[in-house]
């Protein structure tokens, strides 16, 4: 009896303790770091963070043959994740679903949309990027287009960006001889994922959302038929 006790304490303590961290999780501020850029190839690489203890680093290259590279850090221990395994289990259950039943084609979510929800999902989007609106952005490079209007496009774009709201600090030479492209990136802010989840959480049980979701559901069943 005093054994079971012992056990029944330590399973409290480890589910407390597993609760205390995930509420610190959501409450502190999260820092992003994006950084990259593209010559020949694409490489992107990102850093997440809460606390010194607690991190997420990875990488991605345009090669097929490398996949995305994700470690997590917890207390200076390294842990390598693999999502290319997760991505292989997805596809069999995508394929066993295809079998199953056809898939809800496009023109029927499409009449499941209405108007008021389609703005609520323009007021969801606006506000999450307001969420992550990044204190530093950074670019630097040549671009050049082979169709020489779009160079004049992209000459006004950057005019707009460094006068925009952002501080988005731009250093893009457009290039007009030949198509060229040649840039570097880099992001930085954070986020509170309490106040993300909380947002989104809203969204998905307003009552607009709950009645998208059931008619989706009977097109699908009417599909699968």
């Amino acid at each position: 009896m005093a054994l079971l006790t012992v056990i029944l304490y330590i399973i409290f303590i480890i589910l407390l303790i597993i609760a205390v961290l995930f509420l610190f999780l959501l409450l502190i501020p999260i820092r992003y770091k994006l950084d990259g850029g593209y010559d020949d190839i694409f490489s992107a690489n990102f850093h997440m963070y809460c606390s010194p203890l607690l991190a997420f680093r990875g990488n991605w290259v345009s090669i097929p043959a490398k996949p995305l590279g994700i470690k997590l850090i917890i207390a200076g221990l390294s842990f390598s994740l693999h999502p290319e395994k997760w991505n292989k289990e997805k596809k069999k259950v995508k394929e066993k679903e295809k079998k199953q039943s056809k898939n809800l084609s496009f023109f029927a979510l499409l009449r499941c949309l209405e108007r008021d929800l389609i703005g609520s999902v323009k007021v969801l989007l606006v506000d999450l990027l307001a969420m992550l609106k990044p204190k530093k952005v950074e670019i630097k490079g040549k671009l050049g287009f082979a169709e020489p209007h779009l160079n004049g496009w992209l000459a006004a774009v950057i005019c707009m960006l460094e006068r925009g709201p952002m501080s988005i600090k731009l250093d893009v030479e457009p290039v007009w001889q030949e198509e060229h492209y040649e840039f570097t990136f880099a992001v930085e802010g954070r986020v509170v994922a309490c106040v993300m989840l909380f947002r989104m959480a809203r969204f998905i049980l307003a009552r607009r959302t709950l009645k998208f979701l059931k008619m989706l559901k009977k097109e699908r069943a009417s599909c699968a038929a």
